[in-house]
């Protein structure tokens, strides 16, 4: 059913929400206009959803911005730009809205995007306006230059106060959506802190050097604490207490990186997002 579907791909809008666009006419399925959320789908259709009111259906948190760049605080469950099965109200889609066209590295999808967020990650993240402002930032992110701090809440307590993991990360045949430990894979390194300890979950600093997939969730769980509410590496429910939270305790807390005009060093940061502020006053 569609409205099942709507809920699987947009999981920060409640079901009222999205019942409340589809009746208002905001979702084409395939280039056809749907008005009834209980209609059939076959899976594998292109969805497009039409957001009431532009940004202000999804509002996007901005921290900076300037001619050559900006840089948003993204919301948990947010896309960072359409893919293809989903149109609207991703980040691209909202910055571009808001900023006017973008620059893309290879075509339309994904424009000003110089790097990404899992769905559920939130936090720092900066989009280029200009193609020399794509081209430096991406080249930074390339030689590693840019300083990236993640908060993360985790299942048990790890033994060392400061650890570090470097793995070879590859796809899971047939599910490019999930990663693994895989000798013949690219390398990936991540320097991690304990800031905080509770009865069963920590709070954890991640510093990753590299920039895989997954790379965070896939490093965390390896040593046996995946972050909570993780539903790709969360443990067994035999071996872990389940907490209810709607998206993954990841979050984006600072980034740091040269200008791509003035050369001068930025530093920006994001609040946690409500759904950790929550978790964290329940194991306070």
């Amino acid at each position: 059913r569609l409205d099942r579907a709507l809920a699987e791909l947009i999981p920060n809008l409640s079901k009222a929400q999205l019942q409340k666009i589809v009746r208002r006419g905001g979702l084409l399925v395939d280039g056809r206009r749907v008005v009834r959320s209980n209609a059939s789908v076959r899976g594998g259709e292109h969805l497009r959803v039409e957001f009431p009111g532009g940004p202000a259906g999804r509002p996007l948190q901005v921290l900076h911005e300037d001619p050559d760049l900006v840089v948003v605080d993204k919301a948990p469950g947010m896309l960072v730009h359409p893919t293809e099965r989903l149109e609207g109200g991703t980040l691209s889609e909202l910055a571009v809205e808001r900023f006017g066209p973008m620059p893309s590295v290879a075509d339309q999808i994904r424009p000003g995007i110089v790097h990404r967020l899992d769905r559920d990650t939130s936090g720092v993240l900066v989009l280029a306006r200009t193609p020399g402002a794509l081209d430096d930032l991406r080249a930074q992110f390339r030689s590693r230059s840019v300083e990236k701090t993640y908060l993360a809440l985790v299942h048990g307590t790890p033994d060392r106060d400061r650890f570090e993991v470097s793995l070879p990360l590859g796809p899971v045949p047939n599910r490019r959506d999930h990663q693994r430990v895989d000798p013949r894979g690219r390398p990936s390194h991540t320097l991690f802190e304990v800031l905080e300890r509770f009865e069963y979950a920590s709070l954890v600093s991640c510093r990753p050097t590299t920039g895989r997939r997954h790379q965070l969730r896939v490093h965390l769980a390896s040593e046996g604490h995946p972050i909570l509410g993780d539903k790709l590496y969360r443990p067994t429910a035999a071996s872990a207490r389940a907490v209810a939270t709607p998206y993954h305790a990841l979050h984006a807390l600072e980034l740091a990186f040269d200008h791509p005009s003035s050369g001068e060093r930025l530093t920006f940061r994001a609040p946690l997002p409500p759904h950790m502020d929550a978790l964290l006053r329940v194991l306070r």
